[in-house]
């Protein structure tokens, strides 16, 4: 049996635990009804994906979106907000969205993205519980598509903070 050194257990464990997820590609539709994919159908550079998996968690969503308007209006990042729809019967689902294009100008559209399949793996990405409850999720992708920062629930200064950390670092 051969044995190990412990720097080359080492070195493989930081190799593991310092590889960060790639995220995708899932698909989408834009509020437009465009078909793109997250994360390579989206804007070049860092994406941010404000991610809701219920009505009730559009409330954290949307505090989320007015904290961070201004970086959002920067450009960087590349900022989304992301309604996992797929589940709702049709005739509700068609209502939602029209409630949303109602809502959302035109312009700003190319922003709102549809997940109408794939919850699974938006879950993966969002790194939720086994049911996501009525939260806000918020996941930071580098140009690559590797998940830099995630985090869940209602803004706070502190979350704030950490995304602001985490698009110095990358």
């Amino acid at each position: 049996m051969t044995r190990m050194r412990p720097g080359m257990l080492l070195a493989g464990l930081l190799l593991v635990c310092g590889t960060a997820a790639i995220a995708g590609p899932l698909a989408v539709d834009t509020l437009d009804g465009d078909p793109t994919t997250v994360p390579d159908g989206l804007a070049a550079g860092p994406k941010l994906l404000v991610i809701a998996f219920s009505k009730a968690a559009r409330k954290q969503t949307d505090d989320w979106n007015a904290h961070l308007a201004a970086l959002c209006k920067s450009g960087t990042p590349g900022c989304y907000d992301v309604a996992v729809v797929e589940g709702m019967p049709s005739f509700v689902m068609d209502m939602a969205i029209g409630r949303m294009r109602d809502k959302v100008p035109p312009p700003e559209r190319a922003h709102h993205l549809l997940a109408m399949k794939g919850t699974e793996d938006w879950k993966q990405l969002a790194a939720t519980p086994a049911a996501p409850g009525d939260d806000a999720y918020l996941v930071l992708l580098g140009a690559d598509g590797a998940v830099r920062w995630r985090a869940q629930g209602s803004w706070s200064a502190s979350a704030e903070a950490g995304l602001q950390n985490a698009l110095k670092a990358h």
